[in-house]
C-alpha cells in the first residue's frame, strides 16, 4: 500500500506527504494539497478519502511543531 506522512504542526494545521519515486529510481516525496499545509479537518478528510482507494495504506503522523522533521528523499515541486 502506499506511505502517507503527516507532520502535525500541533496549531491546527498538518502537511501531508505520499511516498513516491523521483526519475532515477531514489524514494522522494510529494505534498498534497497543492504544497500548502491544511487545517487538521481537511487532513483527516484526505487521508480518509486516500484510505477508500488503498485500504491497505500506511499513514504516519509526526508530531513536529517546529518544522524539525528531516525526509530520507528529496520533495517533489
Amino acid at each position: 500500500g502506499a506511505i502517507f506522512l503527516r507532520l502535525n504542526a500541533l496549531d491546527g494545521t498538518s502537511c501531508i506527504y505520499s511516498q513516491t519515486r523521483d526519475m532515477s529510481g531514489e524514494i522522494a516525496w510529494s505534498q498534497a494539497g497543492g504544497g500548502e499545509s491544511m487545517d487538521d479537518l481537511t487532513a483527516h478528510d484526505y487521508l480518509e478519502k486516500q484510505q477508500k482507494y488503498d485500504p491497505d495504506l500506511w499513514i504516519l503522523e509526526i508530531e513536529d511543531p517546529d518544522e524539525k522533521y528531516q525526509f530520507d528523499g528529496e520533495i517533489l515541486k
